[in-house]
């Protein structure tokens, strides 16, 4: 039953028989055709499309519809070359006309729900075919074959009436390459569908061209596409690069990697550029826009939500700020680049539409030939700093990667970080479409650019919608948070958990001793004063045993433990009337939360527990010279170990009890470095640059590591980090950083990671390197101290906060 079924399908077909008798495709588009497809293999475009990430990955609107629409397509079979034309886009259901050279067959054996109903007209028959309760209407004439959504317009075509006729369509027909897909584009046609979807822009799509036409290209995950966009007769965007020349693309290396798109402008010949404006929007620029426009090969907008920013690739840096030095006003130094006001806010406010649209332009800044124009200060910070960081759009590997299959310059560039753009086309879209951007996700497809080359009358496109190579965890160090502090810091900010959200917050001291507690998104909970500089760092404490915690910390004359409330927890602060001379040491020999706070005032030691008493039964309350570092708590299997290192070279190990444990017999002359466990030693360097180790018997031995006498170390029980001169060597390995002035390197654990962190701060640059010893992608970063690690949100990727410039406080993500 279903071979016949499918037989009488197949007869019915070849038996309808329209008046029209014509032999090639593109005579059979309807005139009003606003999109038209191209392809000699339907189905491998199909597949091609539903392959991408992108689309394979989402739900969305139009990709349902066109499921719905062209399902038809898995039932057919040799479909050759085809064209299909879209129309009456603003209407609610779009319509289709598929026009094909073969007749297919139907394959209908796994259908089944289906039907054939023969629509008899004068001269010529339609089968409307429904599969699946999807309807499509189809006839054939003279080898063609006829397929739609809508009757009245298959009708139309077989009744001789309504084709296209445009000579514009026929010269971009020709351009294209017919053994690839090809999509044709008219521009007068889509413009409504387009402010229909973005009915806050001001865009000048309609009226860009008349036809626009691309050869598809797919490969990899990336869809590719070149072609052409002829120009259409009354002025339009693309004419203002009529005889210009392009030039080479380069802004992307000031855009932020974080930002969500950037379009660039560029020309060779700026007295045809200035003529074109004229000539074609009768716009002159003023004397002062000559003379700065001039020196300029390439204008850009970086988009931002909070405001675009203007920006200029001078061919002169050095005549630039000649140009702009009239209009500069206070300036202000930020990572050693000036940030200038800008009191001539008016200039380029009219007479670079339609180019640009006006941009806000208080402030700017000179990065290398670049001036960078903003509304704000803040947003030309966030220019600098990813500037500084080379963390810009140039030197991500999907930009890189994306622009191989580019031309090297062009007279108009489109780029957009897709995850990030789509929150600002969110803004300008209907609400519908807006609601169905967010829960697009772009995953690998990351960035999307189109190129456009003005030629004759004409231009050439270039364009790719990308897929990133290889694992996206290669991820660049991106800067979070940039708080402004009252004062200047001192010492290094810290992270401090946050037992109401399982995050981090920041801790930190300012120069006239106010501690901050502030947010990971930069809020400050509160100040408060304290009676003296913090000696080390910030520790952390759950005295209460109840999962809350609090911050503990020694000054000069107290201990202090701090809810984070901002509230001292009673009966602290102890006060002290002698000067403690140590950060303060703190113990949880067990886990168990039973602290003991260990104090020490030149040659003797103090401990207390959390209620704040002195413990009794720790024995060992005077050294016999002054302690040079602040006592030690190490664990070695189940023994604990207290190293409390004098000033006379004797290095006393003891008991919980302050007994002494492990009796070493030799002096030391001790460098800067405190005491750490290593390999099942207890170890230190001496001011040779030799690494003492002494094991739990009390025997000692060194090993030269060839250390100058202002070496620094650090370790964990199998980690050994070393820092002499420049050469940083992690384990065996050995790295040469540049000459500079450097912190003490710095192991952190976290997620299971080593991290080993050291800061330049002659240069200001922050540098992480795995215990591999290698530089983690994305750095070095800009910061001015050492630097605290911690996964401080919900994701799995790690952060760390640092100062910045005087009284900043920044978060990077790495």
């Amino acid at each position: 039953m279903k071979r016949m079924l499918t037989g009488v399908i197949v007869f019915l077909l070849l038996a309808c028989q329209p008046k029209t008798q014509k032999k090639d495709l593109i005579s059979w588009l309807p005139q009003e055709s606003a999109v038209v497809v191209q392809s000699h293999d339907l189905k491998s475009l199909s597949e091609n499309i539903s392959s991408i990430d992108f689309v394979s990955n989402n739900e969305f609107k139009l990709k349902k519809e066109v499921q719905e629409n062209f399902g038809f397509l898995k039932y057919l079979d040799s479909l050759g070359n085809s064209l299909i034309a879209f129309s009456d886009l603003t209407e609610k259901n779009y319509i289709f006309t598929l026009i094909s050279e073969n007749q297919p067959q139907l394959k209908l054996d796994s259908v089944k729900n289906k039907s054939v109903e023969r629509l008899k007209f004068d001269g010529f028959e339609i089968d409307k075919v429904n599969l699946e309760d999807n309807i499509i209407f189809t006839s054939r004439t003279g080898g063609i074959f006829l397929a739609g959504n809508s009757l009245e317009k298959l009708k139309t075509l077989l009744e001789g009436e309504s084709f296209l006729s445009d000579a514009e369509f026929q010269k971009a027909f020709k351009a294209t390459d017919p053994k690839e897909t090809s999509i044709f584009i008219r521009h007068d046609r889509i413009g409504g569908k387009f402010k229909e979807w973005f009915p806050a822009t001001d865009s000048t799509l309609a009226d860009f061209a008349s036809w626009s036409a691309v050869d598809l290209s797919h490969k990899n995950g990336s869809l590719n596409f070149n072609g052409l966009s002829l120009w259409p007769e009354k002025p339009s965007l693309q004419h203002i690069f009529k005889n210009v020349g392009s030039s080479a693309n380069q802004i992307a290396r000031v855009v932020p990697a974080t930002a969500p798109g950037f379009s660039s402008f560029g020309y060779k010949d700026f007295d045809q550029f200035q003529q074109n404006f004229n000539t074609y929007f009768q716009t002159k620029f003023s004397e002062v826009e000559k003379e700065i426009l001039k020196n300029v090969s390439e204008i850009g907008l970086i988009n931002y939500p909070s405001g675009k920013l203007l920006v200029f690739n001078n061919i002169d840096v050095i005549l630039a700020e000649q140009n702009l030095a009239r209009f500069s006003g206070e300036s202000k130094e930020f990572r050693s680049a000036k940030i200038h006001q800008f009191d001539n806010p008016e200039l380029f406010a009219e007479h670079l539409e339609p180019l640009i649209s006006p941009v806000d332009l208080n402030f700017y800044t000179i990065l290398e030939n670049f001036v960078i124009f903003s509304k704000t200060e803040e947003q030309l910070q966030n220019v600098i700093s990813a500037f500084v960081n080379k963390n810009t759009l140039a030197q991500q590997e999907h930009f890189q990667g994306a622009f191989e299959h580019l031309a090297e310059a062009s007279n108009i560039l489109l780029v957009t970080n897709n995850e990030k753009f789509k929150e600002l086309i969110k803004e300008m879209s209907s609400e519908e479409f807006g609601n169905e951007l967010s829960n697009l996700s772009f995953d690998s497809n990351k960035l999307s650019a189109i190129q456009i080359v003005a030629d004759r009358n004409f231009s050439h496109i270039h364009g790719i919608f990308h897929k990133s190579e290889g694992s996206l965890a290669t991820r660049n160090t991106e800067q979070l948070l940039s708080v402004k502090l009252d004062e200047e810091i001192l010492g290094k900010p810290v992270f401090f958990s946050n037992h109401n959200n399982n995050q981090e917050d920041i801790a930190v001291q300012d120069i006239n001793n106010v501690l901050y507690l502030i947010s990971n998104k930069g809020d400050i909970y509160w100040k408060k004063q304290l009676y003296g500089p913090i000696l080390g760092e910030i520790k952390q404490v759950d005295i209460l045993k109840n999962g809350k915690f609090q911050l503990t910390f020694a000054t000069p004359n107290r201990l202090e433990v701090i809810a984070r409330n901002g509230n001292a927890v009673k009966p602290f602060p102890l006060k002290f009337k002698d000067e403690i001379t140590q950060p303060l040491a703190l113990f949880d020999y067990d886990n168990n939360r039973n602290y003991r706070f260990l104090i020490t005032q030149n040659k003797e030691l103090f401990m207390y527990n959390s209620k704040g008493r002195s413990v009794k039964g720790f024995d060992f309350n005077r050294a016999g010279s002054k302690v040079l570092f602040p006592p030690k708590h190490i664990r070695m299997g189940n023994k604990d170990y207290i190293l409390v290192a004098e000033e006379s070279g004797r290095l006393n190990i003891l008991s919980r009890q302050g007994r002494h444990r492990v009796k070493v017999n030799e002096n030391f002359n001790f460098s800067d470095n405190e005491w750490f466990q290593y390999n099942g030693h207890f170890i230190s360097s001496n001011n040779l640059g030799e690494l003492i180790l002494v094991d739990e018997n009390g025997n000692v031995s060194n090993q030269n590591l060839n250390l100058t006498q202002n070496h620094k170390i650090d370790a964990t029980s199998n980690l050994l980090v070393s820092f002499s001169e420049n050469i940083l060597k992690i384990r065996d390995k050995k790295l040469n950083l540049d000459f500079g002035l450097y912190t003490e390197p710095q192991i952190f654990l976290e997620n299971n990671k080593y991290y080993i962190s050291i800061t330049d701060l002659q240069t200001q640059k922050v540098y992480v390197f795995d215990s591999n010893a290698e530089l983690l992608p994305g750095f070095p970063v800009y910061g001015t101290s050492g630097i605290d690690i911690a996964n401080i949100d919900i994701d799995n990727s790690p952060e760390f906060v640092v100062k910045g410039d005087k009284g900043e406080i920044l978060i990077y993500r790495f």
